[in-house]
Parts: structure tokens; C-alpha cells; sequence
């Protein structure tokens, strides 16, 4: 009976990991056709006519666009760099695409987090400044991580942006449904 249990769960977990795995695939597609493709017609269209000018800036989009999913999509080995230092350099490489100004206060030491609740943090904090970068239209971001006591962590994450009503749940993607389930 136990063993039957067992193999049911782990069924449930395959499926599980199935299902995110063609979530993650669902909004990684959408994400390579709103964002790069989108600009590849206008770059032909550029080069046709020989607006060199209107190339480099495409180019330059692009670039940025791409650096963008990849920040989106790829997550670092946490274990290599501790929370803190991976939080550290990932916001710096924010600061690099961003247009605007990025204000960062975080303890010197490292915080004592476990590898699965830090990687699962870090995906929220990662996945947050991608809504920034994507929807805000900001000219400021200010982080804050601050550790309360042994048990807790604040994290703080504001913007000058546009906003969104966090009550109209027609409109509230994947990625804010991801933060809230993590």
C-alpha cells in the first residue's frame, strides 16, 4: 500500500514538473515573439532602406531585449556566490539596461539561507524587476534587504512607475501569479 502511494505521488510530481515545464516553455515563447521578434521586421525594413541610424538603434534594442530573457529565464547557481552576493550582482546587472537610477541597501555579511528558499527568493526578486523593466516605465527603483532576526528577512522593492491595480486579477500575468505562489 505504501509503495502504491509512493508511486502515485511521484506520478503527481512528474505531472507537476510537466506542467511548469510547458508553462515556463508557454511564456518564454511569448516572451521571444513580443519582445525581440517584434523588432526583426522593423531592422529589415531599416536595413532596405539604409537608415543606418535607425539600424544601430534596433540593434540596440534587441541587445537589450535579449539580455533581458536571458536575465529572465536563466537562474544562477546561488550555492557559488552566497544570497546576498548573487542578489548583489544581479541588481548590478539591472542597473546596466536600465535607463533610470537604481538605489541598493543590503546587510555587508551574508544571510544564512537555505539553498532551495534562497533560489525560490531570488526568482520572486528576479522576476519583480523584470515587471519594473517591462511595465513601470520608472525612472527610480529602490531595494531594500534587511535582516529582522534569525527567522526573517524584509525585502523592499519600490518604483516611480506607472502602477497597476493589484485587485484586477484580469490583468495580473504569470509572473505575478509565480511571486504570489512562491
Amino acid at each position: 500500500r505504501k509503495k502504491e502511494l509512493l508511486k502515485k505521488d511521484i506520478i503527481q510530481l512528474q505531472e507537476k514538473a510537466i506542467r511548469e515545464q510547458e508553462e515556463l516553455l508557454r511564456c518564454f515563447a511569448s516572451d521571444i515573439h513580443d519582445l525581440p521578434c517584434s523588432i526583426i521586421p522593423n531592422l529589415k525594413q531599416a536595413i532596405k532602406t539604409k537608415d543606418f541610424e535607425e539600424c544601430e538603434r534596433l540593434v540596440d534594442e534587441l541587445y537589450s531585449n535579449l539580455r533581458q530573457l536571458m536575465n529572465e529565464y536563466v537562474v544562477p547557481d546561488i550555492s557559488l556566490l552566497g544570497f546576498g552576493s548573487t542578489i548583489y550582482q544581479f541588481i548590478n546587472g539591472f542597473r546596466k539596461t536600465f535607463k533610470g537610477k537604481v538605489l541598493l541597501s543590503m546587510p555587508q555579511e551574508d544571510l544564512n539561507i537555505s539553498q532551495k528558499k534562497a533560489l525560490e527568493i531570488f526568482k520572486v526578486i528576479k522576476e519583480w524587476f523584470c515587471n519594473i523593466e517591462k511595465h513601470s516605465y520608472a525612472s527610480e527603483v529602490d531595494f531594500s534587504l534587511e535582516k529582522l532576526n534569525e527567522d526573517y528577512i524584509l525585502i523592499s522593492i519600490s518604483d516611480n512607475g506607472k502602477g497597476f491595480d493589484i485587485g484586477d486579477n484580469k490583468n495580473l500575468g504569470y509572473g505575478m501569479l509565480n511571486m504570489k505562489n512562491r
